[in-house]
């Protein structure tokens, strides 16, 4: 061992769907694929120092377990985020289930997924196990008494990371991987929850587990997880499991892989299968190819192809449409027979390629009207299941073609749509009849129950028993079990130490509020320093449990001396202070029944708040209302009784009409065009972001002087940019915080800056149109949508699509910031060429005395830099270096006469790898 239209609707489908929509659905700064990162070096982000005051690092995190953590939800061993393939071992009995769970960067094992009705202490996965009779699942969910039984690619049941960095601590440069490592999320990810790609995996006759590693650019291979270990025991497409550049950093070649792929639909599946001769085939969909890597003499494929399809060579990577080109390609499957299926996804098609094979030879269509195929499976009769992802349905065709079973639809229907409005027959609803996007492989059980996995809104993988029916008109066939369900479409868990999406904070003396989504949040302290890393909420608002989350969600929230006001789309709730669990809105205000100052009755317009400032004296409250490019202030009445009037509106003289569509113009620059955020300064100034999510508005941060907005006014006070006390251009900021020194704290978007939230010391004496930037937090967010400080000058922030909130013990102190840095260098020219590296001790042919500790040095060099050496005994990596002068400790064992062969490699920040020759030494008595 080695170290999106859909036939029909669901209320918690349309939970999710409303929750995805306002996730940004492109999700494309610094998500660059692993090749284009710098190597890690010995000064990262790892060495920051957690809990001082007068720094910008976050010194506690609330919804994660720890800072490296950036998946959404509670991650157990029950729950899934975006489950995209599976795959059974038939070898087993019972047949051991494998689970590639997405976004969570691991792989879940089930040695078994229930117990024999006749037989309660026999474990089973079909009815086979139980003498044909039947098989109990016990795989619900949290409901289920069935967990997965063992985790690949994390240390435990409760992480998620990314090579154990999933919110890119080491910025700028990549995680290392290992071989106890997966990684389907880039640490880059914005926006994690529309990310994730698939595995098409799979299982030789032996039990040995192959899969593609996404975003390491490898396939690994684990001999027997379930009673060995977890760490794999094979690597293909890189030189060992330290190494993740797309084709080693070295151009295309036949032991180089490169998974990623920027066709337009990118399929985002790794595929591989084991054929019947032991050779391994792999579905390169980075270089548009499919390579088989030969049986070799120890009986384990060769880290060489002998054999390339789709390309005419190994040199090549070019897409295309022809009988012998593939683009972007996500799955295989041979069959006994050596006939080779490909699915050719971005080209809607599967492939198939008969004996004999050669490099470039051209398929025949065996499916064209495939919609983006992400699966390919056999089952027990020998016919082939395609998982046709964008045609949201499953089909078995038959050997030459002809669909024979249909599931998620009532019939075959290649028509795009998700769900066919059939009858579905099930207590667990329509998604056990009707899955949508689903990805990756399908597991077959020796029954032929089918078991494919979906994201989007089931959150699932479903388990359809054999036998499985012939299509019926009307009528869907339901699935027995779910895995992950309840509750459906779940992202991982709900519970008190979770966040899904924080959009909201407030702050009081006593209490910490957090509007996630569809729940409300509260944590009874007194200081930030009482909370810890992970610390639980006290309880939830207008909830009877932490996993009840409500329609539409909350949005940004806000605390008077009285009351917590919050956004809920086209509502303003009003709860007391303090708060406590269960507790239920005092009063709910309609946006559109609110008058403006000099009307008689209510203009019925406003709607969709997503920006609320209270005065802290409960007089009156700031609104923004992008969807009609307005900011309004809001008297409230005296004791809330009475009515709520508007009398002020920024960027009109009136609420014209609501507009949804999506990146709408503004021409009218003296208007404004998507207020996002509002807020006032410890001045009184009224401070208004004009931009919004999916990157809506001008970008504009806006300053009106407190002076401009009298209160008591008789007369509707209305105002536009033009006068506005100071303008800011192309800042793209979120909600602006101000300690008590006025001093501006802003997270700003994923779509046009670079994401580190700012630090503005002395924004009150700036003029201009830009903003000039003291210093920026160091610490990569996904969105740091809302921002609050407490009475202390402590600092609360929203990392929102990472569900968690940073803490930071008065980050600015009292010390005046350095000037910013200058501007970085422009990057180098690619480099292509590798390091030279030599071992420079022990020498060849010398000795090493046996139990001692003996120092191996290297000297290395690159016409960029080095920056990293790789030291191996006999091809086993001991230690890395990562400056000079390159040095490893070695403890020889204690066996004399033993010949040793010491090797080193050598990487540069492109990845590229020069390798040392062998250094032989024998330990002998000294």
């Amino acid at each position: 061992m080695t170290n999106k239209s859909f036939g029909f609707t669901h209320p918690s489908l349309l939970v999710l769907l409303f929750f995805l929509l306002m996730i940004p659905l492109t999700a494309y700064l610094l998500t660059r694929p692993p090749g284009s990162y710098n190597i890690t070096s010995k000064a990262s982000i790892l060495d920051a120092v957690r809990g001082n005051s007068g720094d910008l690092w976050a010194d506690a995190v609330l919804g994660q377990p720890d800072f490296a953590q950036g998946i959404p939800g509670e991650v157990t061993s029950f729950t899934g985020a975006n489950p995209d393939g599976v795959i059974v071992d038939r070898s087993a009995l019972p047949n051991r289930v494998y689970v590639f769970d997405g976004i969570n960067s691991r792989i879940l094992g089930y040695k078994s997924l229930g117990i024999c009705t006749n037989d309660p202490s026999k474990a089973c996965t079909s009815k086979s196990d139980c003498g044909g009779q039947a098989c109990q699942l016990e795989v619900a969910g949290i409901n289920g008494t069935k967990k997965a039984d063992i985790v690949i690619g994390q240390p435990s049941f409760n992480t998620s990371a990314c090579n154990g960095d999933g919110t890119f601590l080491s910025y700028p440069n990549f995680p290392i991987p290992s071989a106890s490592t997966l990684c389907s999320v880039l640490p880059s990810e914005p926006s994690a929850l529309e990310a994730g790609p698939g595995a098409s995996m799979a299982v030789d006759p032996t039990g040995r587990l192959y899969v593609a590693d996404f975003y390491n650019n490898r396939v690994l291979a684990y001999d027997d997880p379930f009673t060995q270990d977890k760490v794999a025991d094979d690597v293909w497409g890189q030189p060992d499991f330290a190494s993740f550049a797309c084709n080693r950093g070295q151009g295309v070649s036949a032991s180089g892989l490169c998974f990623i792929n920027n066709a337009p639909t990118k399929p985002e599946v790794g595929g591989v299968d084991i054929d019947s001769a032991g050779n391994l085939w792999v579905v390169d969909g980075g270089n548009n190819r499919a390579l088989r890597f030969p049986k070799g003499t120890d009986g384990k494929p060769t880290k060489t192809a002998d054999l390339v399809l789709g390309q005419p060579d190994f040199q090549f990577r070019n897409p295309g449409s022809s009988a012998s080109q593939f683009e972007a390609p996500s799955a295989l499957r041979v069959a006994p027979t050596g006939r080779v299926y490909v699915a050719d996804s971005q080209n809607g098609r599967i492939l198939a390629f008969d004996t004999p094979l050669t490099n470039g030879k051209s398929g025949t269509i065996f499916n064209s009207q495939a919609r983006k195929v992400t699966g390919l499976d056999f089952h027990i009769d020998g016919n082939l299941w395609a998982n046709e992802t964008n045609n949201n349905q499953l089909i078995l065709y038959s050997q030459s073609g002809t669909p024979l079973k249909v599931l998620f639809k009532d019939t075959y229907k290649p028509d795009g749509q998700c769900g066919s409005g059939s009858v579905c027959n099930s207590p667990l609803g329509r998604d056990s009849c009707n899955m949508c996007n689903s990805k990756g492989s399908v597991g077959v059980t020796r029954d032929g129950d089918v078991l494919p996995a979906a994201a989007s809104f089931s959150q699932t993988v479903n388990y359809y028993q054999s036998p499985i029916p012939d299509p019926t008109p009307g009528v869907a066939y339901p699935a027995v079990a779910q895995f992950f369900s309840p509750p459906l479409g779940s992202i991982n868990m709900l519970s008190a130490k979770s966040l899904l999406s924080p959009r909201g904070i407030a702050v009081t003396s006593n209490q910490f509020i957090v509007a996630d989504a569809g729940r409300l949040l509260f944590w009874n302290t007194s200081s930030p320093s009482a909370i810890v890393d992970a610390s639980p909420a006290a309880g939830a608002l207008n909830a009877s449990s932490f996993t009840q989350r409500t329609e539409p969600h909350y949005g940004r929230i806000a605390t008077s001396q009285n009351s917590l006001w919050v956004l809920k789309e086209n509502d303003l709730q009003r709860f007391s202070l303090p708060v406590s669990n269960g507790q239920t809105p005092a009063q709910v205000i309609k946006l559109d029944s609110l008058q403006i100052l000099g009307q008689s009755s209510s203009t019925g317009q406003q709607s969709l708040a997503t920006g609320v400032f209270a005065d802290p004296s409960d007089r009156y409250l700031w609104l923004s209302l992008p969807y009609q490019s307005r900011a309004i202030r809001v008297r409230v009445p005296t004791n809330y009784t009475g009515t709520y009037v508007i009398d002020a509106i920024i960027g009109g003289s009136d609420i014209p009409p609501i507009d949804r569509t999506w990146h709408r113009s503004c021409p009218d620059l003296n208007t404004l065009c998507a207020p996002g955020a509002i807020t006032q300064d410890r001045n009184g100034n009224v401070w208004i972001s004009d931009y919004y999510l999916e990157n809506e508005g001008t970008g504009k941060l806006i300053r009106f002087d407190s002076s401009l907005f009298s209160l008591g006014n008789s007369q509707l006070i209305t105002k536009l940019v033009a006068n506005a006390t100071q303008v800011f251009a192309n800042v793209y900021g979120w909600e602006p915080a101000f300690d008590s020194a006025n001093r501006l704290y802003l997270g700003t978007a994923a779509f046009v800056t670079d994401r580190f939230p700012i630090f503005v010391d002395n924004i009150l004496s700036q003029s201009g149109s830009t903003l000039t930037i003291s210093r920026k937090f160091p610490e990569l967010y996904s969105q740091a949508f809302s921002m609050k400080i407490d009475q202390g000058d402590n600092l609360y922030a929203t990392d929102m699509n990472r569900g968690r909130v940073l803490i930071y013990k008065n980050p600015a102190g009292s010390v005046t910031p350095p000037p910013p840095p200058p501007p970085p260098p422009p990057p180098p020219p690619t480099d292509t060429q590798a390091p030279v590296v030599s071992i420079a001790s022990p020498t060849n042919g010398g000795s090493v005395k046996h139990g001692s500790t003996t120092t191996i040095a290297a000297t290395a060099s690159d016409d960029v830099g080095v920056s990293r050496v790789v030291f191996s005994v006999n091809n086993a990596i001991i230690c890395t270096d990562t400056s000079a002068p390159y040095s490893c400790n070695w403890s020889v064992p204690g066996k004399p006469n033993v010949t040793y062969s010491l090797g080193a490699k050598a990487y540069d920040a492109a990845g590229n790898v020069g390798v040392s020759s062998m250094v032989s030494v024998k330990s002998v008595n000294k």
